[in-house]
């Protein structure tokens, strides 16, 4: 019988289910208290709900040191404890509130589509909060007070409470980390060639709702736009997706064109953009295949497409910059680490270069050209024009000549027109100074051919360049709706005339693009809210004059979207013309595709 009865004595002190979950509740008390240090040291402090944060760790204080508390102070026996009980009702209560307060909707993807932050912080404490809650729950179910005799039964208890807090907040931050990746590729297929001419609208596109368009490329087969969460590419003729890279719940996407439409690059981060890796991957233009992708060590994110200091080639990214001297230099740099491949001072002992002040820099064909204005010692001047290799910075051609008139400007601009060069023929720089207008040819440096007077421009230097290569040129004269068509030599070949009154739509003549030889297209818009609302291209034939020109409606009074664009702007691309907001942004929700 004593032997029974001490059996029964040690089955009543032994260790009870109520004893693993008590000391659990420790353990899960000093992980989130682990948690709330690395918030507070490498998370970001503790900003946010912080006050409902710190209510819901004093209610797991009062239940882990009560629990522990009342299982030492009270005779435990097999029923329940209504104190416990009704206690612990009123933490769980209180837990179960706080999570629900607390839930951090913007830490997880997953679930909020918009509103986004890095709150990996708040996912890890919120997580932490529902493994305490549920330890809590669990001791309301059974009821009773704990023993607490067994410490090496004990220590394993609180370890897997604290282990269950860190696990269940390192899956939240990992989830709160997730970001999806849009990918889908286009199968290899033979690009329609840029149009000669357009007679319809052919396709229309709305974008994705919510997403900026920063800039907009001709690819290879149609146009690349690239959007404030990635890039995709359309079939010209069609308007229909053709491939897209999206990371639509990323706002650290950065994307652009290379110069010659063949490849789209994206920078993003993997991960939160501090505990996760940058990479570029750059992408066939045609497929969307990604042709590489690596870690890069630095670039200069923010510069975009539109950015007129800065040039994307192919694995390199040239820019103006301001040297140690304080005078401009372009450099190139490769995209990947950031490496200086090459650099040119634009500044030299007696020419100056600035920007809108003394000189020029644009890229036409293989060269950027450069301008600058030189100063003789005898109170001259005359214009020097270089040309340097892309890939390698070495100087390809210069050409100098000295100016007379006009000088005190100071002022010499580079123009490679609006439109594409004929097929065969290579590509014209025009030189611009005030009176005076000169044609190299951008391969060779030589001049191709003046312009004649009896063309019947009233300002040769004037005149807008919509064409300028080895076959002539096609200028505009903004004031008097004039278009000019020149051929090899500088000779006049065609005239027409802009009839910008029949429909009482406004002209964008500064968005006119010439398609060809024969054929230019200018977009034409109502005043939102008046009686001529709409949009329009006028398609004028050179060799046919006004009285062939041909109206492509675009979109009715009251129809047209995009009512907060400053401008429109065509692109002819692969298959069409495409036109567009030229504001780009949230205002460009709809771009449309003119085909023959």
């Amino acid at each position: 019988m004593a032997e029974r009865g001490g059996t029964s004595g040690e089955a009543e002190g032994g260790w009870r289910r109520e004893d693993t979950l008590a000391q659990a509740a420790v353990g899960a008390l000093v992980g989130v208290l682990v948690l709330k240090v690395v918030a507070f040291l490498f998370l970001g402090g503790f900003e946010g709900p912080d006050g409902l944060w710190s209510v819901a760790f004093l209610i797991m204080v009062a239940v882990a040191w009560g629990t522990v508390r009342h299982g030492r102070d009270t005779i435990a026996s097999e029923g329940r404890d209504p104190l416990l009980t009704l206690w612990l009702s009123a933490a769980l209560v209180s837990l179960a509130a706080l999570t629900v307060v607390t839930f951090p909707a913007d830490a997880f993807r997953l679930i909020e589509e918009s509103g986004r932050s890095l709150a990996e912080r708040d996912a890890a404490l919120w997580a932490g909060t529902v493994v305490f809650t549920v330890i809590t729950a669990a001791l309301l179910v059974v009821g009773r007070a704990p023993r607490g005799t067994s410490g090496r039964r004990g220590a394993l208890s609180a370890a897997a409470g604290l282990l269950a807090v860190l696990l269940g907040a390192s899956g939240s931050v990992y989830v709160s980390w997730y970001r999806p990746t849009e990918h889908t590729i286009a199968d290899p297929g033979e690009p329609a060639g840029f149009p000669e001419g357009v007679s319809r609208l052919g396709w229309s596109r709305d974008l994705p709702e919510g997403v900026e368009v920063e800039w907009i490329e001709a690819g290879v087969r149609g146009p690349i736009l690239g959007l404030s969460d990635g890039v995709t590419a359309l079939d010209g003729a069609t308007g229909e997706e053709l491939w897209t890279f999206r990371r639509p719940d990323d706002t650290g996407v950065s994307t652009w064109a290379s110069l010659d439409g063949t490849r789209a690059h994206a920078v993003w981060w993997t991960g939160d953009g501090r505990f996760g890796e940058e990479r570029l991957t750059v992408f066939d233009a045609a497929t969307g295949e990604r042709l590489s992708e690596e870690p890069i060590r630095d670039h200069s994110g923010d510069r975009r497409a539109d950015d007129e200091r800065w040039w994307p080639l192919s694995d390199l990214e040239a820019s103006l910059e301001t040297g140690s001297d304080g005078e401009p230099v372009l450099e190139a740099r490769r995209t990947a680490n950031d490496e200086r491949v090459w650099d040119h001072p634009l500044a030299e002992s007696d020419c100056r270069y600035a920007p809108g002040e003394g000189g020029d820099l644009v890229p036409v064909g293989e060269v950027f050209a450069l301008s600058r204005v030189c100063r003789e010692g005898d109170g001259g001047a005359r214009v020097r024009v270089t040309a340097l290799e892309m890939e390698t910075g070495e100087e390809a051609w210069r050409w100098e000549e000295p100016y007379e008139d006009h000088f005190d400007h100071s002022r010499v601009a580079l123009r490679t027109g609006a439109g594409r060069i004929s097929e065969g023929e290579e590509p014209v720089l025009v030189v611009d100074s005030y009176g005076r207008r000169d044609l190299l040819n951008a391969v060779t440096g030589e001049e191709a051919f003046e312009i004649s007077e009896r063309v019947g421009l009233e300002d040769p230097s004037s005149a807008g360049v919509l064409r300028a290569d080895g076959g002539g040129t096609i200028l505009m004269e903004t004031d008097r709706d004039v278009l000019y068509r020149t051929d090899s030599r500088g000779e006049p070949a065609a005239t027409a005339w802009v009839n910008d009154e029949e429909r009482g739509l406004l002209a964008q003549k500064r968005s006119a693009v010439a398609l060809n030889e024969e054929t230019v297209v200018i977009p034409f818009v109502g005043e939102p809210g008046g009686e001529t609302e709409g949009l329009a291209v006028l398609s004028v034939p050179l060799d046919g004059g006004s009285e062939e020109a041909e109206w492509i409606e675009v979109a009715g009074p009251g129809d047209r979207p995009d009512a907060s664009a400053s401008g429109w702007d065509l692109l002819p691309v692969p298959g069409a013309v495409v036109l567009h907001p030229s504001t780009g942004g949230a205002a460009m929700n709809t771009v449309y595709g003119l085909v023959p």
